[in-house]
Protein backbone atom coordinates (compact mmCIF):
# COMPACT_ATOMS: atom_id res chain seq x y z
CA UNK A 1 0.00 0.00 0.00
CA UNK A 2 1.10 3.54 -0.71
CA UNK A 3 1.53 6.22 1.91
CA UNK A 4 -2.00 7.49 1.19
CA UNK A 5 -3.55 4.01 1.63
CA UNK A 6 -3.86 3.25 -2.07
CA UNK A 7 -2.77 -0.03 -3.62
CA UNK A 8 -0.44 -0.12 -6.65
CA UNK A 9 -3.44 -1.15 -8.78
CA UNK A 10 -5.56 1.79 -7.58
CA UNK A 11 -2.68 4.21 -8.12
CA UNK A 12 -2.05 2.87 -11.64
CA UNK A 13 -5.74 3.22 -12.52
CA UNK A 14 -5.81 6.80 -11.23
CA UNK A 15 -2.68 7.63 -13.25
CA UNK A 16 -4.24 6.07 -16.34
CA UNK A 17 -7.40 8.15 -15.98
CA UNK A 18 -5.31 11.28 -15.58
CA UNK A 19 -3.29 10.48 -18.73
CA UNK A 20 -6.45 9.71 -20.73
CA UNK A 21 -7.80 13.16 -19.89
CA UNK A 22 -4.66 15.00 -21.03
CA UNK A 23 -5.44 15.09 -24.71
CA UNK A 24 -8.59 15.10 -26.74
CA UNK A 25 -9.77 11.61 -27.48
CA UNK A 26 -10.48 10.66 -31.06
CA UNK A 27 -14.13 10.16 -31.92
CA UNK A 28 -15.31 6.60 -31.38
CA UNK A 29 -15.36 4.31 -34.38
CA UNK A 30 -18.79 2.58 -34.50
CA UNK A 31 -17.37 -0.35 -36.48
CA UNK A 32 -14.97 -1.15 -33.63
CA UNK A 33 -17.74 -1.17 -31.05
CA UNK A 34 -19.83 -3.63 -33.04
CA UNK A 35 -17.09 -6.27 -33.10
CA UNK A 36 -16.68 -9.13 -30.68
CA UNK A 37 -14.35 -8.26 -27.84
CA UNK A 38 -11.35 -10.36 -26.78
CA UNK A 39 -11.09 -11.14 -23.06
CA UNK A 40 -7.60 -11.43 -21.59
CA UNK A 41 -7.00 -12.68 -18.06
CA UNK A 42 -3.30 -11.93 -17.54
CA UNK A 43 -0.99 -14.14 -15.57
CA UNK A 44 2.38 -13.40 -17.20
CA UNK A 45 3.21 -9.74 -17.92
CA UNK A 46 5.19 -10.19 -21.13
CA UNK A 47 2.73 -12.62 -22.73
CA UNK A 48 -0.19 -10.37 -21.78
CA UNK A 49 1.34 -7.26 -23.32
CA UNK A 50 1.84 -9.14 -26.58
CA UNK A 51 -1.79 -10.30 -26.56
CA UNK A 52 -3.00 -6.75 -25.94
CA UNK A 53 -0.87 -5.26 -28.70
CA UNK A 54 -1.70 -7.99 -31.24
CA UNK A 55 -5.44 -7.66 -30.66
CA UNK A 56 -5.53 -3.86 -30.65
CA UNK A 57 -3.42 -3.70 -33.81
CA UNK A 58 -5.88 -6.14 -35.40
CA UNK A 59 -8.67 -3.69 -34.58
CA UNK A 60 -10.24 -5.73 -31.76
CA UNK A 61 -11.63 -4.41 -28.50
CA UNK A 62 -9.77 -5.92 -25.53
CA UNK A 63 -11.34 -6.64 -22.15
CA UNK A 64 -8.52 -6.89 -19.62
CA UNK A 65 -9.70 -8.80 -16.55
CA UNK A 66 -7.17 -8.21 -13.78
CA UNK A 67 -9.10 -9.90 -10.96
CA UNK A 68 -6.76 -12.91 -10.74
CA UNK A 69 -3.55 -10.97 -11.46
CA UNK A 70 -1.02 -10.10 -8.80
CA UNK A 71 -1.28 -6.41 -7.86
CA UNK A 72 2.21 -5.58 -9.16
CA UNK A 73 1.57 -7.31 -12.50
CA UNK A 74 -1.84 -5.61 -12.82
CA UNK A 75 -0.33 -2.19 -12.10
CA UNK A 76 2.42 -2.75 -14.69
CA UNK A 77 -0.14 -3.84 -17.28
CA UNK A 78 -2.29 -0.79 -16.64
CA UNK A 79 0.77 1.45 -17.07
CA UNK A 80 1.69 -0.35 -20.29
CA UNK A 81 -1.85 -0.24 -21.70
CA UNK A 82 -2.25 3.39 -20.74
CA UNK A 83 0.94 4.35 -22.57
CA UNK A 84 0.13 2.15 -25.56
CA UNK A 85 -3.40 3.48 -26.03
CA UNK A 86 -2.18 7.05 -25.56
CA UNK A 87 0.58 6.58 -28.14
CA UNK A 88 -1.71 4.90 -30.68
CA UNK A 89 -4.71 7.16 -29.98
CA UNK A 90 -6.78 4.26 -28.73
CA UNK A 91 -9.07 4.46 -25.72
CA UNK A 92 -8.86 2.91 -22.26
CA UNK A 93 -11.79 2.78 -19.84
CA UNK A 94 -12.22 1.24 -16.43
CA UNK A 95 -15.44 -0.79 -16.13
CA UNK A 96 -14.95 -2.14 -12.63
CA UNK A 97 -12.14 -2.09 -10.10
CA UNK A 98 -10.46 -4.97 -11.96
CA UNK A 99 -11.81 -4.80 -15.53
CA UNK A 100 -10.38 -2.46 -18.17
CA UNK A 101 -11.65 -2.06 -21.73
CA UNK A 102 -9.16 -1.08 -24.42
CA UNK A 103 -10.44 0.17 -27.76
CA UNK A 104 -8.20 0.40 -30.81
CA UNK A 105 -7.83 3.71 -32.61
CA UNK A 106 -10.16 4.59 -35.46
CA UNK A 107 -8.73 3.10 -38.62
CA UNK A 108 -7.10 0.08 -36.95
CA UNK A 109 -7.06 -3.08 -39.06
CA UNK A 110 -10.32 -5.01 -39.14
Amino acid sequence: MGHDGSTPLTAALEDSEWLANLGGSPPPNPAVHLQQAVRITPSVYRESTRQVVDNLQAGRVVILDLAASEHETAARLIDFCSAFTLATRGLMQQLTSTVIVLTPPAGAAN
